[in-house]
């Protein structure tokens, strides 16, 4: 195929308004407009979905405006091409974010907007360097409308940094395409006025499907990492992966045609499969992880007695979710935390991490309570996490007795965590403290509600995860009754004894290793313990 560069006007004279809009709806890069003063004219989606403001926003106001981080180098740039009439490309820029300090990279272009010989303004392309999938997210969403359309419109086909094929007709005939387009597909010689099936026969079935839905519907599709069996050098196991999106373009008479805006993703591809090879390789690393989350060791309580212990699931060689923590408040108050994160891996350690250490910044603010500081937690889950991963847990605040007899004072908040248990001196068993929802599940956490909990000198408090209650599936478990049983027979001991006691329990009920993380934390006054 000769890399000669393809003259599109008679292609775009076809119906320029229309491929004009197509373009902006398809193009999966940044785009701005900006007039002689330097101001905004018209942005795209993918334009402000980079900058954070709303496209009907920009309009008037300056680069300095939108974004304050970066503007001066943008700026200098867009003032060159303006007032020498030659092109800015290629400008790279980074900066950090405002919001969450995380560093952005982008590839910046500016280009100058002639009408009959005089430079009346700038139009501008920026695509985000930072993460590969979410440049091609913010290039999907592109659209808008360019003021000098067929300028514009001919400049963006043939610098666009996205691959563009315009496909005419029922028999999707190339009616015109750009360098990037030749670049990142097969040589099968000069494209222009050929069948994409004829010219490239791995497309015929994908061919056949989208006339109907774009020309015949006029609905875009979108397609992430396809596979097409071109083979080649660059072919991943004989297949070649691109993301792109086919959009109708409008003629007089109904849908003309289909402009295909996308890029080669193989490479991409080649890189993801490599990662997930190494992450399988990487138990010993995420076993490490785990202890990395757990505190050292339980802190000395003044007149408390405390232990706890943590037992992964199976032989250990992948993270899970469960946590125990407990540190202080102030001289006379103690924060308690037991959680369980739904799933296992590296996306549970970095819930986990979230949790832990979102309630311990939440914790010193003033006027911290359990349930509001469970709230938070949800708060943040629900915010920075985009997957399906939740978590359960229990909250308390420990203090001193107000009977003056060297007894505590618990006050506890459940969300979606088997309720703690409160063990009298004889071994009665009540359950405390409520059920609650679930954390990240909703905007906000259902039925949480506060109960203070007062224990005398050999009463217990014992807060768990589910794996303790579950320990012997898919044999019969040891279930809340028998924990109950060993609480009862454990009656006037330590809180060690106690921990102790429930571990060889959990070993006990299972014939093979158990399936879930267990994480126990049992609380006694203890009144010789120095206040």
């Amino acid at each position: 195929m000769s890399n000669r560069s393809i003259t599109t006007t008679a292609a775009l004279e076809a119906s320029p308004s229309a491929l004009v809009e197509s373009l902006f709806a398809g193009a999966e890069f940044g785009l701005a407009l900006l007039d002689a003063e330097l101001r905004l004219v018209r942005v795209n989606v993918a334009m402000a979905r980079i900058d954070g403001v709303a496209v009907e926003d920009h309009p008037g106001k300056t680069m300095a405006d939108v974004w304050p981080e970066l503007a001066d180098v943008p700026l200098q740039a867009a003032r060159q091409a303006l007032e020498t009439g030659r092109a800015v490309r290629d400008l790279r820029l980074s900066y950090s974010s405002l919001d969450d300090d995380a560093e952005r990279s982008f590839d910046c272009s500016y280009y100058p907007v002639a009408e009959a010989g005089e430079v009346v303004g700038v139009w501008a392309t920026m695509r985000e360097l930072t993460d590969e999938r979410r440049a091609r997210t913010q290039e999907r969403r592109l659209a808008g409308e360019l003021a000098e359309q067929r300028v514009i419109a001919e400049e963006v086909f043939a610098r666009a940094p996205a691959g563009m094929l315009l496909l005419w007709g029922r028999e999707l005939v190339v009616r015109a395409h750009n360098k990037k387009a030749l670049e990142q597909l097969p040589d099968r010689g000069d494209l222009t006025g050929r069948r994409i099936g004829e010219a490239f026969p791995e497309m015929r079935t994908l061919a056949g499907q989208v006339p109907e839905a774009v020309r015949g519907r006029g609905e875009s599709i979108h397609f992430e990492d396809f596979p097409l069996a071109f083979g080649g050098e660059h072919a991943l196991e004989g297949d070649r992966y691109y993301t792109f999106t086919a959009v109708p373009v409008p003629g007089s008479d109904g849908q003309a045609g289909v402009l295909v805006v996308g890029q080669e993703t193989t490479e991409a591809v080649r890189r993801r499969r490599a990662l997930e090879r190494e992450l399988e390789e990487e138990h010993r690393i995420v076993t490490q992880l785990q202890v990395s989350l757990m505190p050292d060791r339980l802190p000395s309580v003044p007149g408390t007695d405390l232990a706890a212990c943590f037992r992964p699931a199976g032989h250990g060689h992948e993270i899970g979710g469960d946590f125990v923590d407990v540190f202080p408040l102030g001289p006379e108050c103690w924060m308690m935390v037991v959680g369980d994160v739904c799933g296992k891996g590296a996306e549970a350690a970095a819930l986990t991490a979230l949790a832990r250490y979102t309630l311990r910044a939440a914790a010193i603010q003033a006027g911290a309570e359990p349930a509001k500081l469970l709230d938070q937690l949800n708060e943040a889950v629900v915010r920075q996490r985009d997957d399906a991963r939740f978590l359960t847990a229990v909250c308390a605040f420990l203090e001193a007795g107000r009977n003056g007899d060297g007894g505590l004072r618990a006050t506890l908040a459940v969300a979606g965590h088997p309720p703690p248990l409160k063990v009298s001196a004889g071994g009665d068993v009540t359950r405390v403290g409520g059920r609650g929802a679930l954390i990240g599940v909703w905007e906000t956490v259902p039925d949480l509600r506060e109960e203070v909990v007062d224990l005398a000198p050999g009463e217990r408090l014992v807060l768990y995860t589910d794996g303790v209650v579950e320990a012997g599936a898919p044999d019969p478990e040891l279930g809340e009754e028998g924990l109950a049983e060993v609480l009862a027979a454990t009656a006037g001991q330590t809180a060690a004894a106690t921990v102790a006691a429930i571990e060889g329990a959990v070993i006990s009920s299972a014939s093979i290793p158990p399936r879930d993380d267990i994480a126990v934390l049992v609380v006694r006054p203890d009144p010789e313990r120095d206040r």
